[in-house]
């Protein structure tokens, strides 16, 4: 019956009619009732049905389905200041014990109309409180016409972490969509705003190798690794801590499904692209110089910009105040230091980005290859026998290019947004 409700709205006034007759022969049964309730709802009749529901529930308070059910039909009816009201504020009063926190809150109220498939928590802005996002999508691709407040596309809703288990929406998305599922994670591992964060990625031994099940704790944060998030979706194995404003996580915990813990402490974040420097370019050599001091200063301060925190790599023939411009060439290398930046430096940093490291050029930059008698010659990542086989750019050498953004520290280094300065 329900489906033909759907399918066959001209059989509404039938059934109406019939169950109509089912009450006149049991006008005492709270079944019947609810029958004909609910087939005065699907033939749009809503103020039949829910006067239908409150008659029974001034007849007989102590019926804890009839609240609930009437809140649902205001709920159903795309009502629902009237489904809070009628059908969560009676119930308190006649169940005091039974209080539903969702429906008063602020994620209740936006949600209220919402089917969701996707729930996912995770720090959009990086202040140490995971937000709550939540992909919708009704089922039923006809559902407005028998609920016009409730469509079968439906926004994703964001909510922010107010701390202290308060969420405020957001109102982060403008197109609705039928979503099916959700994952979350930073494609181009750049954090996304200008607060620190930590990555950490476990790689196991005695446990499973991606570490799943694992828990990991960030001072007061928790986070689990599990490989699925949602209807046939699944996130990033990598878990990301925001810490605000600070710089450096007091401790790491690490329970891993073997039974052992590792911990850590005084972790600092702004490591990632130094970390990764250090490892790769002896075999690499491509990075000349390492402006870490700067970098790590420069990272400190408050930056804006479209490129904002975004460290970058920039070849030994341009010009950074500081530093010697040696074009890869002996004759230069005891030059005196540049007082200025070149003016494409000084534009990168005006838009917020920060150097971090010179690149080896070809000698005087008379050659595709980058190889001269100052630093030697630069080596193909993917086979250190070859040359890079041009002047290095950040796609074919990626630890030594532009990486995430200033605040990221991860444990186990990942790809990310390159700009890479010729």
């Amino acid at each position: 019956m329900g489906k033909a409700f759907f399918e066959n709205p001209t059989t509404h006034d039938e059934a109406i009619a019939e169950f109509k007759k089912a009450l006149d022969l049991a006008p005492g049964s709270v079944r019947e009732k609810l029958n004909y309730a609910l087939a005065l709802l699907h033939g749009n009749r809503v103020p039949e049905a829910v006067e239908l529901l409150r008659a029974v529930q001034r007849r007989d308070p102590s019926l804890p389905h009839m609240w609930f059910n009437l809140g649902i039909y205001y709920k159903k009816a795309g009502e629902a200041e009237q489904a809070l009201a009628d059908g969560h504020g009676d119930f308190e009063v006649s169940y005091p014990a039974l209080h539903d926190l969702a429906t008063s809150s602020p994620i209740g109220r936006a949600s209220l109309l919402s089917l969701t498939f996707g729930l996912i928590f995770f720090d959009y802005d990086l202040d140490g409180y995971p937000d709550l996002f939540a992909a919708n999508g009704h089922i039923e691709e006809q559902i407005g016409r028998v609920q016009p407040k409730v469509q079968y596309e439906e926004l994703p809703l964001l909510f922010h972490n107010e701390s202290g288990g308060r969420f405020h929406p957001v109102p982060a998305f403008s197109k609705a969509l039928v979503a099916r599922g959700a994952a979350n994670g930073d494609f181009d591992n750049d954090g996304g705003n200008s607060n620190h964060w930590l990555q950490i990625r476990l790689a196991g031994t005695m446990s499973n190798r991606d570490g799943i099940g694992a828990v990991v704790k960030v001072g007061k944060q928790t986070q689990t690794v599990h490989s699925g998030s949602s209807y046939c979706s699944s996130s990033d194995l990598a878990l990301t801590f925001g810490l605000g404003s600070e710089t450096s996580a007091a401790s790491i915990d690490a329970y891993w499904p073997s039974g052992a813990h590792q911990k850590m402490s005084g972790v600092k974040a702004n490591q990632a692209h130094l970390e990764q420097i250090e490892r790769i370019n002896p075999r690499v050599n491509a990075v000349v110089e390492v402006l870490a001091e700067s970098a790590l200063e420069a990272s400190r301060q408050p930056v804006s910009g479209p490129l904002s925190g975004v460290p970058f790599s920039i070849k030994d023939s341009i010009a950074v105040e500081g530093t010697v411009c040696s074009a890869g060439t002996l004759g230069y290398r005891d030059a005196p230091r540049s007082r200025r930046d070149a003016t494409l430096v000084a534009r990168l940093r005006a838009a917020g980005a920060i150097p971090l490291a010179r690149t080896n050029p070809p000698d005087l930059l008379f050659a595709f290859e980058s190889d001269n008698l100052l630093f030697g010659r630069t080596n193909n990542p993917y086979h250190h026998s070859k040359t890079s086989g041009r002047l290095p750019r950040t796609g074919h050498v990626p630890p030594h290019g532009v990486g995430s953004k200033r605040s990221g520290k991860s444990a186990r280094w990942r790809g990310a947004s390159r700009i890479c300065v010729c």
